[in-house]
């Protein structure tokens, strides 16, 4: 018998999440899986992660999976952003990377969490390259909640 992990979010992640959307940094996840399989995803999650997303965007969503970035746009559009140079995406494959410089964002970032190497990564072109999501609110010199003054 086999019995099925739930999945959990990385330490961090949910707190790096929650600062962004303190600093005014809408939070939507693309993903190239379909409703079906994020939608049971996202529920054996726990709320402390998904409460700090504005949205969720599949592939399906928009008929075009990475380096499209139709999954971006339909992110921006979600959150009133029509400015690219204004959009921050972060990913762990070069399909991400790629999507991300096909929508032309303003802030491309590999992260090292997945498979890929930081050189696998790099040859992509991001403008930037972080350990973990939870580096992300630093490169927006977003503040650590955590910290105390």
């Amino acid at each position: 018998m086999t019995v099925a992990v739930p999945p959990r979010s990385l330490p961090g992640v949910p707190a790096a999440l929650a600062a962004l959307r303190a600093a005014g940094t809408p939070v939507v996840l693309t993903t190239g899986f379909d409703r079906q399989v994020t939608g049971p995803l996202l529920a054996a999650l726990p709320a402390e992660f998904t409460g700090e997303l504005d949205g969720v965007v599949c592939a399906g969503d928009v008929g075009a999976g990475r380096p499209d970035p139709a999954m971006i746009h339909r992110a921006m559009a979600l959150t009133g952003v029509d400015d690219p140079a204004r959009v921050l995406t972060a990913g762990d494959t070069v399909l991400d990377v790629e999507a991300g410089r096909n929508a032309r964002a303003g802030h491309v970032i590999g992260v090292l969490t997945g498979a890929q190497t930081r050189e696998e990564l790099a040859a992509a072109g991001p403008t930037g390259i972080v350990d973990g999501v939870v580096d992300l609110p630093g490169l927006l010199a977003v503040p650590d909640p955590a910290r105390r003054f």
